[in-house]
Order: C-alpha cells, then structure tokens, then sequence
C-alpha cells in the first residue's frame, strides 16, 4: 500500500500557472513554480511550449520569474522578475532566449502586466 499524503508532500508538487498565448495560438509562456527541496524556498521561472508539439524550454534561470506576457507579434516575452533591491519589474526577452532586459524601475514594484 503507498505512503499516505503527509504535509511535506508539497515540496515534491511542481505548479505550472500564469499561462499566456501568442496571439495566433501557437506557442505559451507559462510559470512553473516549485519549492528547494533543502532550503524550501519557493522558486518560480518562465518556460515556452510550442503547442504543434515538442519539450518545453526553460526561458528564464535562476531569477525567480513569472506571469508572462507576449508582445503582440509574439517575438517578445515580457514578465515579472526582482530587481537588485528585491523589487518586482517587468523585464522583456525574445521569445527564442537571450538576455533579459530591465524595463521598469518602480520604486515599490509592479504587481501586474499587460502588453
């Protein structure tokens, strides 16, 4: 008989949420968020799936990323990331990877985007 449920079990749990569309249906950008297994810090980054089929790919790293956002001729993702000082901005990147770009300097953060 397996394992009951025990309230650990979450930090085995990966989420996929804050999907978003390109604009002729083809590719998503989503957040997958999960927690480190040893220091249980919640973590969260930007994937793409191209819908005709195939893997996703990780389009962030190490940033705790999330709710992305694609520019209307979906080559651009933007999304939310912490700046220096641990404040949510919106950073943009193309849809195939690269550098991010900061592009916003809110003294207390942003809390939502919109293209």
């Amino acid at each position: 008989m397996p394992e009951p449920i025990g309230p650990d079990y979450h930090i085995h749990i990966k989420t996929i949420t804050e999907p978003a569309l390109t604009a002729d249906g083809s590719s998503a950008a989503f957040t997958l968020r999960w927690f480190e297994p040893v220091s249980l810090r919640p973590r969260s980054e930007v994937f793409v799936a191209d819908l005709a089929g195939g893997p996703p790919r990780q389009l962030t790293h190490e940033s705790d990323s999330e709710f992305p956002a694609w520019s209307p001729d979906g080559h651009t993702v933007a999304f939310l990331r912490p700046d220096v000082h641990g404040r949510r901005q919106v950073w943009v990147m193309g849809a195939a990877g690269g550098e991010a770009n900061q592009i916003t300097n809110e003294p207390l953060g942003v809390d939502g985007l919109a293209w």
